[in-house]
């Protein structure tokens, strides 16, 4: 590609950056392995790292089950994801041993799936909570507003009449969400008591199965190309979004972003990640105004009408905004993959043959790989 950046010079505004003499581009290899190109990973790599991530899980699995509060829930949510990504990606990485380690991986992840799910109420509620109490703020006038976090009131002399009309049905919508809360975080508790025995003998037939598997294929493509294989996949499999298929990316995103921190350090692999994460907060954003426009609408029905309004108009806000992001961040992405060396062999991907809906320059993409995003 002569003289083309890679993606993390594109986005580095460091003093380097600015200083040519200090750019990488000038920077000769690194004996230490810190250079943006990381070596390709491991069997014993990529097993290392599902090991952290599954124990990190598991410690808060344990933690959830004592008490499902708010961080530990989230934890749980993103740690569950966190394997889910490192087992789909060693599995499509496994060469001859796929087959090996293919029935065991969907039953390790069939109970992840389900306290995932059991989880993801809990989180929304927390997550909507929050975004409610921050912009109660906004509405309370001389009254106290009482709120998940810290009592807040309007300063003496301050009113605007639209803002007072929220608060109470503010504070209406927030007894609601606590409400579902509890309730389904007793739910999650149930589910943890009843799949923790089985997801810690799914967890350990896979790691014995992926030992076997292993010996057939010590080496694997670096975790940067992987993530971007990963992220060209989602686009090619949805090259329009719009309020209907957003959220939908976003998941299938996060695990692109999981498989490049799983590379470490290496500069080019965490620029992939952070880039990876400002799509999900820009989307995760608009997801969350959305859901709680629903919720007020379903909570407070007619009573909750001028609130509803005023959600469902951030939410558009948010989905503008949204779409925006992912479109600057993904030209950049999709230019570091075509820029990459390596290139996905047929052979190796499943379902569909490769269609050529991204690449301007005539070169195949690979379809969307079947798995599971819920």
């Amino acid at each position: 590609m002569g003289n083309k950046r890679t993606f993390a010079e594109q986005q580095d505004t460091s003093p380097n950056q600015r200083n040519p003499a200090k750019s990488p581009q000038g920077r000769k290899a690194d004996p230490a392995g810190t250079s943006s190109e990381a070596p390709a990973r491991t069997a014993a790599d990529s097993r290392e790292h599902l090991l952290k991530v599954a124990t990190e899980f598991n410690r808060v699995l344990d933690e959830c089950l004592e008490a499902p509060k708010v961080e530990p829930v989230h934890q749980l949510r993103t740690g569950s994801r966190r394997v889910q990504a490192m087992v789909e990606s060693i599995c499509r990485e496994a060469g001859r041993g796929r087959n090996t380690i293919g029935k065991p991986a969907k039953k390790w992840l069939r109970q992840l799936k389900a306290l995932r799910r059991a989880a993801g109420p809990v989180r929304d509620m927390d997550v909507h909570r929050n975004l409610l109490e921050k912009n109660l703020q906004r509405f309370a006038a001389t009254e106290m507003v009482e709120s998940a976090g810290p009592v807040v009131s309007k300063s003496a002399g301050e009113s605007d009449p639209v803002l007072d009309q929220l608060a109470p049905q503010a504070r209406k919508l927030d007894a609601w969400l606590k409400q579902q809360r509890d309730a389904q975080a007793a739910v999650l508790e149930k589910q943890i008591k009843k799949r923790r025995e089985t997801l810690s003998a799914r967890q350990r037939d896979f790691l014995d199965a992926l030992e076997q598997a292993s010996k057939a294929r010590k080496t694997r493509r670096n975790a940067s190309m992987v993530a971007l294989e990963d992220f060209v996949r989602v686009v090619d499999a949805m090259p329009r979004l719009d309020a209907a298929n957003l959220h939908d990316f976003r998941k299938r995103t996060k695990k692109a972003r999981y498989v490049a921190e799983s590379a470490g350090e290496g500069e080019n692999a965490q620029m992939i990640a952070k880039a990876l994460k400002r799509v999900q907060d820009a989307i995760g954003d608009w997801h969350d105004w959305q859901c709680l426009t629903e919720e007020a609408a379903t909570a407070l029905k007619q009573d909750g009408f001028d609130l509803t309004a005023w959600l469902k108009s951030r939410a558009d806000r948010s989905l503008l905004d949204a779409l925006n992001i992912t479109e600057r961040t993904s030209g950049p992405l999709l230019g570091e993959w075509m820029a990459g060396k390596q290139r996905p062999p047929v052979k190796n991907l499943v379902g569909k043959a490769p269609s050529r809906a991204i690449d301007a320059q005539g070169g195949d993409q690979p379809q969307t790989v079947a798995s599971d995003v819920a």
